[in-house]
């Protein structure tokens, strides 16, 4: 820690991982989707093939409907409730998978699954909140922002400012930030084990100021 306050280092959280998750629109096997759901649902349709011969489930998925049932909510005013339904009409449509409250975007954000395909894009429906009421919500298109994936790509310098959490590191090597001093370890980049030793932190944060001094303003997370 000593090592890293010319940098604002601080404790930080797993909690700051699922708001970055959250954010970015990177969902989570079995809690966000499951074996239930075809890779359309899921958001996962660019990567399939379909046109291509000889693979299991090939003949369902050419028939499958390509619209998605994972999709982001927004509200001004509240973080949306773990597992609470989203109305339409006053009827469930869907459930929230996953929320949090964005510090970038400035309002409640997160996963709705929608029981059933459909035009939800663009739609303002309910959501239900711990005390039992409905608020309105949202439906948006995933991820929250940064679309075209400019800044983990280098093009957009523009980094939302606030605090970039990095998030838990039980295994600190899982780490790298781009322009601080890194080491490959069978083709992963990995943090040299003297700025492990340095830091001698689980768990941290770097403000965006800071982070940027660092050098580009880029992170790679993967917990290995």
């Amino acid at each position: 820690m000593e090592a890293g306050k010319p940098y604002g280092l601080i404790y930080g959280s797993m909690a700051s991982m699922e708001i970055r998750r959250i954010e970015a629109g990177i969902l989570d096997n079995v809690t966000d989707f499951d074996t239930t759901m075809t890779p359309f649902a899921a958001g996962l349709g660019p990567f399939v093939h379909v046109d291509k011969e000889g693979y299991v489930g090939r003949e369902p998925l050419q028939a499958a409907d390509r619209r998605k049932r994972i999709l982001g909510l927004k509200s001004k005013i509240a973080t949306p409730e773990y597992l609470g339904g989203v109305l339409e009409n006053g009827q469930s449509v869907g459930h929230v998978t996953a929320a949090t409250w964005s510090p970038t975007l400035d309002c409640g954000i997160g996963y709705v699954r929608f029981d059933e395909p459909g035009d939800w894009v663009g739609k303002t429906l309910s959501m239900q909140t711990e005390d039992g009421n409905t608020i309105e919500c949202e439906i948006v298109e995933l991820p929250f922002y940064d679309m075209e994936k400019r800044i983990p790509r280098g093009l957009d310098k523009n980094i939302p400012q606030g605090t970039i959490f990095l998030g838990c590191l039980a295994r600190a090597s899982s780490i790298f930030i781009s322009g601080a001093k890194v080491m490959t370890c069978r083709g992963r980049w990995r943090l040299s084990k003297e700025m492990i030793r340095s830091f001698a932190f689980n768990r941290f944060a770097l403000s965006a100021r800071s982070f940027n001094q660092l050098g580009r303003g880029r992170f790679i997370s993967s917990l290995t």
